[in-house]
């Protein structure tokens, strides 16, 4: 399935008018097609030696880049991003003293105030992420 559980021909995403497997060779290299739509580019691929090649050098990259295959990371990494992340987090901006009111000012305060939501937001998931 691809984004939000639909399938490829939802997305409108198809085997080529000339039965090829088009742009269903990435996501097959990537083992994201239902099990339908995988064995239909499979059994095209047997078949088809350009699908083939294309589907065996999209899975060479996809193994190179790591994107089939997780791998654990060192245990210390976790806490060193997870401590970069909260000492990176800028300190909340105080408005200066007799700042001019307008419409505009009006409107960058109410998206500061937006933002400043956000980033607090993000600061308690960081704590509560980071080791104790």
């Amino acid at each position: 399935m691809y984004a939000h559980g639909h399938s490829a021909h939802e997305l409108g995403i198809e085997m080529t008018d000339h039965g090829h497997a088009g742009d269903l060779a990435g996501p097959y290299a990537l083992g994201a097609c239902p099990p339908e739509e995988a064995r239909s580019v499979a059994d095209h691929a047997r078949h088809c030696p350009t699908c083939a090649a294309e589907i065996a050098e999209l899975s060479r990259v996809t193994e190179w880049i790591g994107a089939t295959t997780a791998r654990t990371p060192a245990p210390a990494l976790r806490s060193r991003v997870l401590s970069a992340a909260l000492a990176a987090r800028p300190a909340g901006a105080e408005r200066p003293a007799g700042a001019a009111r307008s419409a505009g000012a009006d409107e960058a305060r109410r998206l500061v105030e937006l933002y400043r939501v956000q980033v607090d937001e993000l600061d308690r998931l960081l704590r509560r992420l980071s080791p104790p």
